[in-house]
């Protein structure tokens, strides 16, 4: 070994530490990245492909995870962002059978929320619709839209602000619309929720109690868009009931979708400004009520969709009252809920803090050769130094 490297025994120690301070640091930088990768936020719905892998709309990008909820990227070319309002935004997201995506797109509030139709690698196939209110219309509204889609690939839209629902083929081209404003059956008074059944009958719930004080109804059409009657028992209650969702009463109506079971998937329940209690609840495409899952006291999802997995549906929590945005598990045949896909501050606490005490070792360890380098120049200069000559030496008496 050369002698400029020949390192006394405490500098090779030191050495090695800073080495596996080092790696340590970028261990945690590589993870914190990652949870930047994977982190969602501003939810608004969750879509399931007929692999089951999962796909959320999340800080101006689609993030797809496997069934375990593991990361596997970003589809398309859109930019992920922190800054959810300084950007476009992707509120709503639907996979038809042929694995394309169907989107909503906010990107501020001066201009109309696009809809777009994607391919399977999240690529912009074309627009669906304009601003307006006249048929293949959409107008303004502040609510995301929802999107269902038939067994022959046409899309069912929302569109709020002009009560109605409106039907698209494949390649975007306007079929039908369905609905109106007004308290009658067919008809429309608030925002409301969408599902289409393995036959094309399409499902409406409003999400709001009505003005007229009856309590929010799912209503049925055929795939022509013709009303066919009411779901579940005794929709026209006007009792908003804190025990609520029994077999013979319902009350807010959130998310619905349907399962692989060709079951009706509604959340359910009671929300008022100190309290809220929803459930899950299951009909048959017919109308018979099958049963509520989940447990009381819990927050109604901004999302809902079905795995072809038995029994198995996918929720979208958005922050309040928890602690981060979560992607829930919900298991109906066992009625459990697991949290698979989660976005909080705590997930960068560990890796933060064990990057910052790496950090830390780093200067140390840095500062120790820097001290030990100035302490042998100071030493080396003091050695060299020629002794000063007394002037009384110099000059003879």
């Amino acid at each position: 070994m050369p002698k400029s490297l020949n390192l006394s025994r405490k500098h090779r120690k030191l050495l090695f530490v800073g080495g596996l301070a080092l790696a340590l640091y970028l261990l945690s930088f590589y993870n914190t990245r990652q949870e930047d990768a994977r982190s969602i936020s501003y939810l608004q719905s969750v879509a399931v492909d007929g692999r089951s892998n999962i796909y959320v709309p999340s800080n101006g990008c689609i993030r797809k995870f496997d069934v375990q909820g593991k990361f596997q990227g970003v589809l398309g070319p859109w930019q992920c962002v922190t800054e959810a309002y300084n950007h476009s935004l992707i509120l709503s997201l639907a996979v038809d059978h042929a694995g394309n995506f169907y989107v909503e797109t906010y990107t501020s509030s001066q201009n109309p929320n696009q809809f777009l139709k994607l391919d399977p690698e999240g690529r912009v196939l074309f627009n669906i619709g304009q601003a307006g209110n006249g048929p293949g219309e959409f107008g303004s509204s502040s609510a995301s839209a929802q999107f269902a889609i038939d067994p022959a690939n046409n899309i069912y839209i929302t569109d709020y602000s002009n009560y109605r629902v409106q039907k698209f083929d494949s390649q975007g081209h306007f079929l039908a619309q369905i609905g109106s404003k007004g308290p009658g059956p067919g008809q429309f008074e608030t925002g409301f929720n969408i599902a289409v059944d393995s036959q094309g009958n399409l499902y409406t719930g409003d999400s709001d109690p009505r003005p007229n004080k009856q309590s929010p109804r799912l209503q049925k059409f055929d795939s022509q868009g013709n009303f066919t009657g009411l779901i579940g028992q005794a929709n026209l209650t006007a009792e908003r009931n804190p025990n609520a969702v029994r077999m013979d009463q319902i009350s807010t109506l959130g998310p619905m979708t349907f399962d692989d079971e060709g079951n009706l998937n509604v959340v359910a329940g009671y929300w008022s400004s100190f309290d809220y209690n929803f459930y899950l609840v299951k009909f048959r495409s017919t109308g018979e009520y099958i049963g509520k899952y989940g447990s009381p006291r819990s927050y109604p999802p901004r999302g809902l969709a079905a795995s072809q997995e038995n029994g198995i549906v996918y929720e979208a929590f958005s922050e309040a009252p928890r602690s981060a945005d979560t992607i829930v598990k919900f298991d109906t045949k066992s009625n459990t809920q697991t949290v698979l896909i989660s976005s909080s501050w705590t997930n960068y606490l560990f890796w933060a803090l064990l990057m910052a005490v790496a950090a830390l070792v780093e200067f140390w360890v840095v500062e120790s050769f820097v001290r030990s380098a100035f302490s042998k120049l100071f030493r080396k200069k003091k050695k060299d130094t020629a002794p000063v000559t007394p002037l009384n030496n110099i000059w003879p008496d």
